[in-house]
């Protein structure tokens, strides 16, 4: 493995968190390491594997208060399937807390009008999960 070869991952590391990429390098500059002073790679390649630093406090929130979220559904035109479906979306998400990959995978079938809850299977935990819905979902 070359330090160009190297090089080329960590451009390609780019399209991800700076906390992932961060620590996916750390893991490749240890794995070299490790199989350079076990005999298993005969350069010191990883001596020459920068280490990718960022600010910790520089992330998003993870969190939207109540009135961004009241903000944001106010400005969805409701005139047009497009806009009705975009609504739909940010209440589960905010409302129900589901997560995005979740209500991607959602289809009519996961929905039970008559009981006013959501069966679907959690991409995160591979579970299937079962929620009420509220009336303002509806």
């Amino acid at each position: 493995m070359t330090i160009s070869v190297i090089y080329d991952f960590i451009a390609a590391l780019s399209c991800f968190s700076k906390p992932t990429a961060a620590a996916t390098l750390r893991a490749v500059k240890l794995f070299l390491e490790y199989s350079f002073k076990n005999g298993f790679y005969d350069k010191d390649t990883y001596k020459r594997i920068p280490c990718i630093h960022y600010n910790k406090n520089s992330t998003l929130p993870s969190v939207y208060t109540a009135e961004e979220v009241s903000k944001t559904l106010a400005e969805i035109d409701l005139g047009n399937p497009g806009g009705r479906r975009d609504y739909a979306i940010i209440l589960l998400i905010a409302r129900l807390g589901l997560r995005a990959s979740d209500v991607a995978n959602l289809r009519f079938e996961n929905i039970n009008w008559e009981t006013n809850k959501i069966s679907f299977y959690q991409v995160k935990t591979k579970k299937t999960n079962r929620t009420a819905s509220s009336e303002r979902c509806r």
